[in-house]
């Protein structure tokens, strides 16, 4: 398991069991983490960095309940017992029209 997401400020961070997600043709393996929020007060040294998505993709809103009561996997349960109770398991199903692969680039990248 690794951290696979975490926002420029470091307070939302998303873990999952696997960086790939197969696509059968017909359905799309469901996507299973878990969320940790975590906050921060004080300086934001990464901002320094500068480093913005000048292109977004959003295949799936979901909001994540806060609850403790969901059906979690394996690695989810583990996930929750190593970062406590600032964590919450979601599960997120990808639509059967989503495409295959999605990239992103930075703003000096993008030509116009």
């Amino acid at each position: 398991m690794k951290t696979i997401l975490k926002n420029h400020r470091r307070k939302v961070t998303v873990y999952l069991g696997r960086r790939d997600f197969v696509d059968n043709s017909s359905t799309t393996e469901p996507i299973d983490g878990v969320v940790s929020i975590t906050y921060r007060f004080g300086r934001e040294e990464d901002e320094v960095m500068g480093i913005n998505f000048s292109k977004e993709m959003q295949l799936v809103c979901r909001e994540i309940p806060l609850k403790r009561d969901v059906k979690v996997t394996e690695m989810q349960e583990r996930l929750l017992t190593k970062l406590g109770a600032s964590a919450y398991p979601f599960s997120i199903d990808i639509p059967d029209n989503a495409p295959c692969s999605v990239q992103l680039f930075s703003d000096h990248s993008v030509k116009q």
